[in-house]
């Protein structure tokens, strides 16, 4: 089987050792094997298609110390096993198996690509990653596919710091929101393709805004290129979402002010001092918050203003400074009446 899975030919006066030594490539595709045996004796292998086969195990290949593309596609393999010794190996592609989780390559440390999509598991089953393979794949993994593989956390994957493409698109229950998408862009910087499409996390409010603004050199999110202009849009917005967070930050404290009957002395204006960062009109906003809590005359018929701490509650569900505005002017009326 082996001389007719190779182009080289073995002369006459050769022996049979010496051939199976020169032997780089095999091509053992759509063959029927149901094991990977009898090929110790091409120490110098590189190159093994072994795809569209009835395969159960991987194994019989720790001869193997030269092999760098490994090709597996649709068997019915369950575990990645005894590839340790396969220091030299930079492709290893095993979709259509039935793997439920990327083990046993903390040996294999030039390993650039690995492909697990569309992996056949049973009901219930998820996809898992090994904390040893995931850091001996550290330093070298570029290219990883997990399309459609019952993935639900990309979590571990930020472990893999020289990542550069992630297909994950097509797993049903992937999820995480945003701060799952900031972790692994975190972690893997050098990302410049991603694809999580048909997957909840991709439905994540600023999903895309987020990849964007987030890393520095994604060009292409589910297929689709990233335009010049939508990297700008996109730091724009995470810059106002945060924003809008230190905004509401700052009202929950001053309802909280306003409910301590034991004001702390001095608060009032640190918190005025840090509000002149934001923008002139929310100054203006806090600068009038600063003078209700300060002034004793704020008071109507002796009782404190409901009406005040019902328009921060406004401000703080929608976060408008307009709402603010608003009330600034009604309230300046009030109290010039009241005077």
């Amino acid at each position: 089987m082996v001389r007719k899975a190779t182009t080289m030919r073995q002369h006459s006066t050769e022996e049979k050792a010496h051939f199976f030594e020169k032997i780089t490539n095999l091509s053992l595709h759509g063959r029927r094997i149901r094991a990977i045996q009898n090929l110790h004796m091409c120490t110098n292998l590189r190159v093994l298609f072994l795809y569209n086969n009835c395969i159960e195990r991987i194994e019989n290949l720790s001869f193997a110390k030269n092999l760098t593309h490994l090709y597996l596609e649709n068997n019915r393999i369950r575990r990645i096993e005894d590839l340790a010794n396969l220091a030299h190996l930079t492709k290893l592609s095993l979709d259509g198996n039935c793997i439920s989780t990327l083990e046993g390559l903390e040996g294999c440390s030039s390993l650039t690509e690995l492909h697990l999509s569309n992996q056949r598991l049973e009901l219930g089953q998820t996809f898992e990653f090994d904390p040893q393979s995931i850091a001996g794949l550290a330093d070298s993994l570029q290219l990883l596919t997990i399309a459609n593989s019952q993935v639900e956390s990309i979590a571990p994957l930020g472990g893999l710091a020289n990542l550069q493409i992630l297909r994950a698109s097509h797993n049903p229950h992937l999820a995480g929101g945003v701060d799952s998408l900031e972790e692994l862009v975190k972690g893997c910087v050098f990302l410049q393709e991603v694809d999580f499409a048909d997957t909840p996390l991709a439905a994540t409010p600023n999903y895309r805004d987020t990849l964007i603004a987030k890393s520095e050199y994604v060009s292409l999110i589910d297929g689709k290129l990233v335009q010049p202009n939508q990297r700008e849009q996109g730091f724009d917005s995470i810059a106002d979402r945060e924003h809008g967070r230190r905004r509401k930050q700052h009202i929950a404290q001053w309802l909280d002010l306003y409910d301590n009957e034991q004001q702390q002395p001095g608060f009032p204006s640190k918190f005025w001092f840090d509000a002149l960062g934001d923008d002139p009109l929310y100054s203006i906003f806090c600068a009038g918050c600063l003078f209700g809590t300060c002034t004793p005359t704020l008071e109507l018929g002796g009782k404190k203003l409901d009406v005040f701490k019902a328009a921060l509650e406004d401000v703080v569900e929608f976060s408008r400074v307009s709402v603010a505005a608003g009330f600034l002017f009604r309230f300046s009326q009030r109290e010039t009446r009241v005077s």
